[in-house]
């Protein structure tokens, strides 16, 4: 019982000792803030069919270089999570394989793949990095879009040119009424200006309907001469 006890100690002493470093770095957007390295967790859990003991658990913080370590791992196979509350990690699931010799393989973990396989190789240390389409996490997701999202009004504010036309609009609708009330003696130059510029518009097109009637009325005129004569010689 003593030698059964003793081997049990003895091997759980070599299990810590004779391990391997289970390592990597984690790249955000910009540097690392404080807030980064209270928001990633890190934990690697073993897989064992091994029902005499419990099963090794860990987790692991990163420095403000982004690295992260578990040191003195024994030989097994784990799951490596990693989460951040703002940023899709990946990988965000991967096994970690220890052999013998202290040699780590790191292997990617899909969604729906079999513990037997092994999917892709990720080289170690591991490199864990946003996803590149769906890089930030959304909490709330809207079911239905605003009017400032979706349809005609959205189509308007979401334009460029079209924002620059309507602001064009605006300013030559309020220029008038603006500089009235930050100068109104060059407003009211403007309005004299304005006044004869229409006035004279007005006389000239007044001039070319009168000269268009005269000449309407003479042309008239020496038509119906001009047939009066051809009926006097046609009647002598």
């Amino acid at each position: 019982m003593k030698l059964l006890w003793l081997s049990l100690v003895l091997g759980s002493i070599i299990r810590l000792v004779l391990g391997a470093t289970v390592e990597g770095f984690l790249e955000l957007p910009g540097e690392l803030t404080n807030l980064d390295l209270v928001h990633t967790s890190i934990d690697l859990q073993e897989i064992t069919t091994d029902l005499d003991r419990n099963p090794i658990k860990r987790s692991a913080f990163i420095n403000h270089e982004g690295v992260f370590k578990f040191n003195q791992v024994p030989k097994g196979s784990y799951i490596l999570s990693l989460a951040h509350i703002e940023y899709n990690l990946v990988p965000f699931k991967s096994r970690v394989d220890v052999d013998d010799a202290g040699e780590v393989s790191v292997h990617l973990v899909q969604g729906a793949q079999k513990w037997e396989e092994t999917g892709l190789e990720i080289p170690h240390p591991i490199r864990v990095i946003p996803n590149t389409k769906f890089p930030e996490r959304q909490y709330i997701k809207k079911r239905v879009p605003g009017i400032l999202e979706s349809g005609p009004i959205a189509t308007v504010v979401n334009n460029p040119l079209y924002l620059a036309g309507i602001f064009f609009v605006i300013i030559a609708v309020a220029a008038p009424y603006l500089l009235e009330k930050f100068d109104p003696e060059a407003a009211k130059i403007m309005k004299e200006t304005k006044a004869q510029r229409q006035s004279r518009s007005s006389a000239a097109a007044l001039k070319a309907a009168d000269n268009t009637l005269n000449f309407d009325i003479g042309e008239k005129i020496g038509n119906s001469r001009a047939a009066k004569v051809g009926s006097d010689e046609s009647r002598k």
